[in-house]
């Protein structure tokens, strides 16, 4: 019978089979030489083209305020397109870099396709912290002169800012209080 020779450019690959499977990192020229029984030789070539993976960058999973909203994403490679998944709580699901406003911690998933037709995923994870209670007191009425403290005790980790800062005394802390 006849016999085979695959070679590689670049050298690397080597095979004595009528058929070759290849699994190529970079774009590779693969040759057989068939030989025939009586000794004629003929040869042939196939270019195999490896595209790269698009980068599909979901950005770095992060916490966020609960209610407020962050863009997800990177700046969109011309000839990809996009596709995110849950699209519910995002700006557009088809873009590079939606805005995300998710109700509860969300993980979102980014399939770009890139011009080649290559396809990639990636996530990223939003979490959401939740928000300060920010008690500003009940209403009340004073007699000019009159003080009154507003707010609340508050956490010691959370800041604060009054305004307007007016008669209060001080506009930094939970409970200030207030003279007319």
């Amino acid at each position: 019978g006849d016999s085979y020779s695959w070679t590689s450019a670049p050298s690397g690959f080597t095979s004595a089979a009528s058929t070759a499977s290849v699994t190529p990192t970079i774009t590779t020229i693969y040759t057989l030489t068939e030989t025939s029984a009586f000794g004629c030789p003929t040869t042939n070539s196939v270019t195999v083209t490896v595209n790269a993976l698009p980068a599909a960058n979901a950005g770095a999973s992060k916490l966020i305020c609960t209610g407020s909203s962050t863009t997800i994403g990177a700046v969109a490679v011309p000839g990809s397109t996009y596709s995110w998944s849950p699209a519910a709580s995002l700006s557009s699901s088809t873009t590079s870099n939606p805005t995300a406003t998710p109700g509860s911690a969300t993980t979102y998933t980014l399939t770009e396709t890139n011009a080649a037709g290559c396809v990639a995923s990636n996530t990223i994870a939003l979490g959401l912290k939740a928000l300060p209670t920010a008690n500003a007191g009940t209403a009340n009425t004073l007699c000019a002169g009159a003080t009154y403290g507003i707010g609340y005790g508050g956490s010691g980790s959370d800041t604060y800012l009054w305004s307007p800062s007016t008669g209060l005394s001080s506009s930094t802390v939970s409970n200030p209080v207030v003279t007319t």
